[in-house]
């Protein structure tokens, strides 16, 4: 397991760092399309924070851009209470480059709490917030209403990347340009290997651990001894020999919990008073796995975010990886 000191401490702000680093990569692999050519038809397929932000930026060049996304968010599902992103400085400033509306939905992190076995230790956090997925989704669909990007309700279930064209589950759409921004399972990464086998290949490693979120209530987080106010605005790490419980903070004074477990133990020997284990050991287990391609391009097609590079949950990221 990791020992964190001052220098390790970013290793637990990856989470977002997914969607920035990989977006501005990925943005450099057709930046030279943009930058040359101006009102053609782009397609992203993926209605995740990678694929909208990226909407946003080929509409404010003047493009025309669909956004296809095959599931519904179901807010009968309290997923904002157990998914959080931790968005650094850089991350930051690019949602306030889009004009992004976060404020109201985010926290801003404070201090890292780290819960050691003889005593807790309290560090300054880089600047920071804490958001919810879906809260930072439904930030970023206000920008994209304003613009008049639609998203529609439907899946790609094929293409013709020589002669651009994709079929969508609702019919055929003609593209200029089409971003595949569709997660670890992409079927744009799958359809760009049919295209080109001989020239592309796909690398894929499953990691040693289990990942599961769950989230510790504003009443378990005050019970933990040594509790201060500023907790509820603390991202917070457990560790053991065999697990790690990361903890970034949530709007409902609570924390959003990331449990990664090696070799599928996990070990509650560690958890915060009054925690309920059965919380975890209820849900279902996601395996790790890093994917990764050769190529990130092909003809008109370009693959982002966890298509391009799906990474480790025990590394604070990829956690659809499962």
């Amino acid at each position: 397991m990791y020992d964190i000191d001052s220098y390790e401490l970013i290793f637990y702000f990856r989470p977002l760092f997914k969607i920035i680093s990989k977006m501005w990569f990925s943005f450099l692999t057709f930046f030279s399309i943009l930058k040359y050519t101006h009102g053609f038809n782009a397609i992203v397929v993926g209605g995740g924070p990678v694929g909208k932000l990226s909407a946003i930026s080929l509409a404010l060049r003047g493009h025309t851009v669909k956004i296809y996304e095959k599931s519904v968010s179901n807010k009968d599902i309290d997923i904002d209470k157990y998914y959080n992103f931790v968005i650094p400085e850089r991350g930051i400033d690019a949602l306030d480059a889009f004009q992004i509306p976060y404020e109201d939905v985010s926290v801003y992190v404070k201090n890292i709490v780290r819960h050691d076995f003889i005593k807790t230790y309290t560090l300054p956090s880089p600047e920071s917030i804490s958001i919810s997925r879906n809260d930072l989704i439904g930030s970023i669909d206000i920008v994209l209403n304003e613009l008049g990007v639609p998203t529609y309700n439907s899946e790609l279930i094929g293409a013709d990347l020589n002669k651009n064209i994709a079929v969508f589950s609702h019919g055929v759409e003609k593209f200029d340009l089409l971003l595949g921004a569709d997660g670890a399972r992409s079927l744009t990464r799958s359809l760009m290997l049919m295209h080109d086998s001989e020239n592309m290949s796909i690398c894929s490693e499953l990691d040693d651990r289990v990942f599961k979120s769950l989230y510790i209530t504003p009443e378990q987080l005050k019970s933990i001894p040594g509790y201060t106010k500023d907790w509820s605005n603390s991202f917070h790490v457990w560790q053991t020999s065999t697990s790690d419980l990361i903890c970034p903070p949530n709007i409902y004074g609570g924390l959003s919990a990331s449990f990664v477990s090696k070799n599928g133990y996990f070990d509650d020997n560690r958890l915060p008073p009054n925690f309920d284990y059965n919380s975890i050991t209820s849900q279902n287990e996601r395996v790790s796995k890093t994917i990764i391609p050769s190529r990130i391009g092909y003809n008109s097609v370009a693959l982002l975010g966890d298509s391009a590079h799906t990474m480790l949950p025990s590394l604070g990221a990829g956690v659809t990886a499962g």
